[in-house]
């Protein structure tokens, strides 16, 4: 009995590898059964795919967005390398566009007029075949906007060093906007007073004023002497959303 369970496994296994494999050099989403996988830093999710026939298929998202999460399944109408999906309640109309790029990326791009889920979580994004962490975007500061160069972000790298990926992790959304200073806030969706940053940026030089919630604290970091013992009144405003956090002077010396 165990001789035959091993191969019935090995049969699946080998199956799911040819469809894969075929899936991309037929280009057809029939071939394409399987799992697929969305890799970000804060939206992870998980497409299932089951062939019906050549023209229909079963599919089923699993995504998150922070701390949220959400669920869509249902049938695709599929022509080649394309798919299409649609669904019509009272509250809404959902309209997914699937698509084969490459060698092992399947794209879904929402109608803009249509809205799928019933939170903030999106289905949309780039899918990869495989499972690896190795698809993952590895984010700077720099690329998320908060600083313009990057002499700046290396010098806010060397200064807040252990700390610096806090500053990443807490920039799912971000707000930004210029009052004499460059402002950049960030946040986690469904996560706001566990993860949650700032930076301020002086337009004209170097210097920086930046916090960053660990573990209910809130972490202050700064390159300006007149201030190393003191909020400055942005970090002060932004603080006002964790009244019960301690604040760290993490540049005292």
């Amino acid at each position: 009995m165990k001789l035959k369970y091993y191969i019935f496994i090995l049969q699946v296994l080998f199956l799911s590898f040819t469809k894969s494999s075929s899936c991309f050099s037929q280009n057809k989403f029939s071939e394409c059964v399987g799992t697929w996988y969305r890799y970000d830093k804060w939206e992870n999710a998980s497409l299932q795919i089951s062939a019906i026939s050549d023209s229909l298929s079963h599919f089923s998202i699993h995504a998150t967005s922070g701390a949220q999460n959400d669920y869509i399944d249902g049938l695709m109408l599929q022509s080649g390398s394309k798919a299409f999906y649609a669904n019509a309640s009272i509250n809404q109309i959902c309209k997914l566009h699937f698509e084969l790029h490459g060698d092992s990326i399947i794209s879904i791009q929402n109608d803009p007029k249509s809205n799928c889920g019933k939170t903030d979580v999106s289905f949309c994004g780039k899918y990869f075949r495989k499972g690896s962490n190795n698809f993952l975007i590895q984010y700077s500061l720099l690329d998320l906007g908060y600083f313009l160069n990057n002499e700046q972000d290396s010098l806010f790298r060397n200064d807040v060093k252990e700390f610096y990926d806090l500053f990443v992790d807490a920039s799912q959304i971000l707000t930004q906007n210029f009052d004499d200073v460059y402002i950049t806030k960030g946040k986690v969706r469904g996560l706001e007073k566990e993860k949650a940053c700032i930076v301020v940026q002086n337009a004209y030089n170097s210097q920086y004023w930046a916090a960053v919630v660990d573990n209910k604290r809130i972490l202050y970091f700064t390159n300006n002497p007149d201030n190393k013992r003191e909020l400055p009144r942005y970090i002060k405003d932004w603080g006002n959303n964790f009244k019960n956090y301690k604040v760290v002077f993490m540049n005292t010396n």
